[in-house]
């Protein structure tokens, strides 16, 4: 597989180009943070009530209650996490990047 990252206002957006024939799948909408338990829409355009980084890549979490939700989130997400997108079809993500136990989610379509 190809990936071309394309910016996009609200979040970023991946293309995927599958080497065999067939449509292309998009990553849609924002990014998701999970700690393997509990997922949390984040942004990457800077807006937001809290900034982390994770993978090389600054994030910000949108509300307060999303905030909160992200301190409950915190003590597994320094042991171990993912960032994902949901994509075009329906039952697949893209994995952008995962550490810890997650790490073999790096770049993944599934």
């Amino acid at each position: 597989m190809k990936f071309i990252r394309k910016p996009w206002p609200m979040a970023s957006v991946f293309v995927l180009l599958a080497a065999s024939p067939g449509p292309a799948q998009q990553a849609v909408g924002s990014p998701m943070l999970s700690d393997g338990t509990t997922s949390l829409s984040v942004t990457t355009d800077g807006s937001g009530v809290y900034s982390f980084n994770a993978c090389g890549r600054d994030y910000w979490v949108q509300t307060d209650h999303g905030y909160n939700v992200y301190k409950n989130m915190r003590p597994n997400l320094l042991k171990s996490g993912y960032v994902y997108y949901r994509t075009t079809d329906q039952y697949k993500n893209y994995y952008a990047c995962g550490w810890g136990i997650f790490e073999h989610l790096t770049d993944v379509m599934q």
